[in-house]
Order: structure tokens, then C-alpha cells, then sequence
């Protein structure tokens, strides 16, 4: 699909045929329903070339960032800034998709091991409790509270926090445990990305990095309050 100028003489900007598109702001990738996103690059938006993403965040839509898909190697590999959760909610109720999206929450095996030894009482708690909220009757599922919830759940997510040896792969830590030789991180420890501070682009490689002065473990208070109010049982 084509975005036109004003004139609607010539294509000047190509979106992916999709129903939503990628757009960047507030440090994260937003889903921009298709034809905002056309009529914004046309410059025919509200705010000039920005727009509402499907969260009401105002973002800017990015044409070569492709389609708000699964399959968008923006969100499959590490590459550019994290997807909005509650962007990735929105569009999974909208689509049909919420199996897929509650997918996600399935970290990596390393991590998944990291996670099965500190929180062996629920490893996977975010997962759980959206798990049931999405089976709670008392939501309608075209509702945005419930897209609210699941993404305030998702976006607290435990995360595995490594030293730094231990990332790079220059620590000294016994591998003979593991087949493959690598680093089972018995140092690792687990913060709350939301709730933390972390550094800013002003820290240069070491962006994102969690701060010493203030990192809140995981599972935070968000995730116990919820987790009490499902009666899901997290451990801690």
C-alpha cells in the first residue's frame, strides 16, 4: 500500500499492506493503524507528521520500520527500542491473536533456567497472571481496560540482570555443567525494567543498564498486587 502527497500525484511514502504499522516515540515501538499512519505521512495529521498510536501515544510513523506482524525482525531480533505492550495487547484483542501475544512472555531457554532457579515457586509469573486475566469472564474482550491490564502486567515482566562479565562472556565460571560451555550465570538476579531506573541515552553503549542506586526486584509490587487479586501464586 501507498501513501500519497497531497495532490495525489505521485507515491511518496510505501507502508506495508498490513492493519497496523510500527511507529517510534516515548523510548518504544507503537502499532499505528494504517490508514492514520497514511494520512500523518501525507502530512494531513493533527499534529503535522506525528500521530496516535493505537495506545494514544503521540508517535511518528516509520515506514521502513514495516508492518506491526509477528514476524517484524524489529521485534524478533534486538534491534532499535522495545514494543509497547499495551500497543501489543490492543491489536492482539483486536485481531484475535492473544494466544500469540501471551506467547511472548516465554522468555529464552538461558533465561527461563535463570528464572526456574530464583523464582522456582512461579518462574514465569507475569505470564501466569495474564494467563488468567485473559480466562476472567468479567471482561469483555473489545474493552480497553482489559488491553490496559494485561499490558501493565507485561510491562512489568521480570527481567535477568547479568554482570557484565557474565553478558560478554568473560567471566570465570565453572561450564562444565553445560553441554555447550556456557555461562549458567549463578550471579544473575532479577529487576523490575519499569520500576528500576535505568540509563539514558547519555550512557552511550551502557544505555538501558540498570542503576545500582535503584533497582527493584522482580517480582515487583505490581506484579504481587495482581497476582494476589487473581489468586495466582508467584512465590517470591
Amino acid at each position: 500500500m501507498t501513501s500519497t502527497d497531497t495532490a495525489g500525484a505521485a507515491a511518496v511514502v510505501t507502508l506495508p499492506d498490513a492493519d497496523y504499522v510500527v511507529g517510534g516515540g516515548h523510548g518504544a515501538q507503537h502499532a499505528v493503524e494504517f490508514g492514520r499512519a497514511a494520512r500523518t505521512l501525507r502530512g494531513e495529521g493533527r499534529w503535522g507528521y506525528l500521530t496516535s498510536a493505537v495506545c494514544e501515544a503521540v508517535v511518528l510513523p516509520v515506514a521502513k520500520w514495516g508492518p506491526w506482524t509477528y514476524d517484524n525482525p524489529r521485534f524478533t531480533g534486538v534491534v532499535g527500542q522495545p514494543r509497547c505492550p499495551a500497543c501489543g495487547w490492543l491489536v492482539a484483542l483486536a485481531q484475535d491473536t492473544a494466544a500469540a501475544e501471551l506467547a511472548l512472555l516465554r522468555p529464552t531457554a538461558a533465561d527461563l533456567a535463570v528464572l526456574s532457579r530464583l523464582l522456582p515457586a512461579e518462574p514465569l509469573p507475569a505470564h501466569r497472571i495474564c494467563a488468567a486475566i485473559l480466562a476472567d469472564p468479567a471482561y469483555d474482550p473489545d474493552h480497553p481496560h482489559l488491553a490496559q491490564l494485561l499490558g501493565h502486567v507485561t510491562a512489568h515482566t521480570p527481567r535477568v540482570l547479568l554482570p557484565e562479565d557474565c553478558a560478554d562472556g568473560g567471566c570465570d565460571h565453572d561450564r562444565a555443567d553445560d553441554e555447550a560451555g556456557h555461562c549458567s550465570y549463578p550471579d544473575a538476579s532479577l529487576g523490575c525494567a519499569v520500576c528500576s531506573v535505568r540509563a539514558g541515552s547519555w550512557a552511550g553503549e551502557y544505555e538501558g543498564q540498570f542503576a545500582s542506586e535503584c533497582t527493584v526486584p522482580a517480582p515487583c509490587e505490581v506484579l504481587r498486587t495482581a497476582a494476589a487479586h487473581y489468586d495466582v501464586a508467584i512465590g517470591g
